[in-house]
């Protein structure tokens, strides 16, 4: 979505804005192994917290949905479309185990 911010007429680099924070808060990892004899096992654990990304799956399904039925898309009131945007733009919260 484009809009005018600054309300200049133009839609420039001028009318960029921060939506959400794309840095994490906090990052953690942790990793560990276990040795004995000729047998080994490991795990690996990482995740972040606290910031925001760009969700290309709902994004792309989202289009989608308009492609499938684009006058059901025009009457769509402006909290849903809304509520779109906050689907593409998700938080991370995550904590992902790897063995």
């Amino acid at each position: 979505m484009y809009e005018d911010i600054n309300r200049d007429g133009a839609i420039n680099a001028d009318d960029r804005y921060l939506y959400k924070k794309p840095d994490a808060d906090v990052l953690l990892g942790l990793s560990t192994q276990v040795i004995y004899k000729k047998f080994s096992i490991g795990a690996t654990a990482h995740g972040m917290f606290g910031n925001y990304l760009y969700n290309q799956y709902n994004a792309g399904s989202g289009i989608l949905s308009v492609l499938k039925n684009p006058i059901n898309h025009m009457e769509m009131h402006l909290t849903a479309i809304w509520k779109q945007v906050s689907a593409i733009i998700q938080t991370t919260n995550f904590i992902r185990l790897l063995y």
